[in-house]
């Protein structure tokens, strides 16, 4: 048990660090995921960070981490989208197997809608990249 928090926990730094917007050009506002909307609008984006980080790992299975981050660490990276109604899809998997697949699928759809990127007033779509390290160690 001690190994599968330790795991948890270095997970939560890969995604800490890893979400990041593949867009090119800048943005006015990030999208505001539900309960950031009482911040200041230059936390929006770390806002959206942590939560979408929090929902990953209070989602994803442990059962999963320990049958398959058992014998060394596994990495995945979803590409996601936050479109201009403020859905979420996911665009593009990396995993090493369709269990992992399915299951950041069905974490993915479990996210609320949320407030859209938003470039001088108008709704922008926006891309981002999450990459994650599934680990016991």
């Amino acid at each position: 048990m001690k190994n599968l928090k330790r795991g948890i926990l270095l997970m939560l730094i890969a995604l800490l660090i890893g979400c990041a917007s593949t867009q090119k050009e800048e943005i006015t506002r990030a999208p505001i995921y539900p309960g950031c909307e009482n911040r200041n609008p230059n936390e929006y984006m770390l806002c959206f960070q942590e939560k979408i980080k929090k929902h990953v790992v209070d989602n994803l299975s442990q059962d999963l981490i320990r049958e398959y981050a058992s014998n060394g660490d596994i990495y995945l990276e979803v590409v996601f989208l936050v479109d201009k109604k403020g859905n979420i899809s996911v665009l593009e998997l990396k995993a090493p197997n369709q269990i992992l697949k399915d299951e950041i699928i069905r974490i993915f759809k479990k996210l609320p809608k949320m407030q859209p990127c938003l470039d001088k007033g108008e709704a922008k779509e926006i891309e981002f990249v999450l990459p994650i390290r599934l680990t016991t160690r």
